[in-house]
């Protein structure tokens, strides 16, 4: 940067030959900031120190100027709970059939065995929906996706990077033996073709008798993992390094039983 005294390169305002007829003239010379490469590092480092303004952590870019780290997030997640309350909102309010009044051969026909059935029939309409609820709500956060019905995986949800992809069930005991070849069959042939993809069988609600949340096998020579309960939500629901899955539980249970 060209001196601001003569304008020649090469040197800075206190070493300026002409800096001593100046000093004669303007003894507070000396107090200018000298704006040359070194100070302008100096100034940014000095800036560089993190602020936290309006809830937002600050930084200082090359350009010098300050910059909102936590914001892009902030909206992301912001916008992942927007979609989630619309989209969860659409599946709670799907009608669902009334009940038709039919009574088993053993049951009385009093009013009070009949309302007894009809919250029957509420409860587990509305939580038939709640495998649907989770692979919605996985889907929709920041870095997965939703694979819906059809998908050629067979499975549920995915990274879209590729480096997860999950066969959801909501509890430990969804499957038979059949049901559990299944799941194996899906994932051990997406391994096959995707080596560098973890493949969880996912377990929303996990058997509380077992110690062992994550397991790690092979079938058909190819490694799947088996993940149940608060750590699987923990895995999914974690973005840079913050994990949302409690929030996320909150949520949801709002919608629902509202």
């Amino acid at each position: 940067m060209p001196c601001s005294i003569c304008g020649n390169r090469g040197h800075n305002i206190r070493t300026c030959d002409r800096a001593e007829f100046l000093k004669d003239i303007d003894p507070n010379i000396f107090h200018i900031r000298i704006c040359d490469k070194d100070n302008v590092k100096e100034d940014m480092e000095e800036k560089k120190e993190e602020v936290v303004e309006d809830g937002y952590e600050t930084d200082v870019g090359e350009d010098g100027n300050e910059t909102d780290v936590g914001e892009d997030e902030n909206d992301e997640i912001k916008k992942y709970f927007e979609d989630l309350n619309q989209a969860i909102n659409t599946i709670i309010n799907r009608p669902t059939k009334e009940y038709n009044n039919e009574l088993d051969i053993l049951d009385d026909d009093s009013n009070k065995t009949i309302e007894s059935i009809r919250n029957e029939l509420k409860r587990k309409q509305k939580t038939m929906k709640y495998g649907e609820i989770w692979q919605k709500a996985m889907g929709l956060f920041p870095g997965w996706e939703d694979l819906g019905s059809g998908h050629k995986s067979e499975c549920d949800i995915k990274k879209k990077d590729n480096t997860v992809i999950i066969e959801l069930k909501n509890k430990h005991n969804t499957c038979n033996s059949g049901g559990k070849k299944d799941v194996e069959r899906k994932l051990s042939n997406y391994k096959k073709y995707n080596p560098n993809t973890l493949c969880i069988w996912g377990i929303i609600n996990d058997n509380i008798k077992s110690t062992n949340k994550k397991k790690i096998y092979t079938i058909n020579d190819s490694e799947i993992i088996r993940w149940e309960g608060r750590e699987l939500l923990s895995f999914v629901f974690t973005y840079n390094n913050t994990d949302y899955s409690d929030q996320i539980i909150k949520e949801l249970k709002s919608i629902i039983h509202n």
